[in-house]
């Protein structure tokens, strides 16, 4: 559609402008192509508690909630943050974890804002 538009004409910002209105229609998202499936990767079994944990942040109606798994035991470190989700807030609640149970080999998240600073 790009391809097929600048070929007849160009304006200031022509791309965006087209990107946005594919976005927002309707039929092209019903008859565009799915997204390439990603092939499944399996993590190996930690051999040592705390050798890597899991951490991401979930809602629900109340506020949001920082949730740590450990892999080898499955153990949830499960905390409150109310509306405060920052990096700040997060590194402060890790920073307790890590001194009550030591440093983790691997920390995996999902590459959310507050694991990016």
């Amino acid at each position: 559609m790009k391809e097929l538009a600048c070929s007849y004409l160009w304006w200031p910002n022509g791309d965006l402008e087209i990107k946005q209105t594919v976005r927002n229609c309707a039929g092209c998202q019903q008859v565009r192509k799915p997204p390439a499936a990603a092939p499944l990767a399996l993590w190996l079994w930690p051999s040592n508690p705390w050798d890597r944990i899991h951490v991401d942040y979930a809602e629900d109606e109340n506020g949001h909630y920082l949730i740590i798994v450990d892999a080898h035991s499955r153990w949830p470190e499960i905390f409150f943050m109310a509306r405060n989700t920052s990096a700040t807030a997060t590194i402060t609640i890790l920073r307790k974890l890590f001194a009550k149970y030591g440093l983790p080999v691997y920390c995996v998240s999902d590459n959310g804002p507050q694991f990016r600073r």
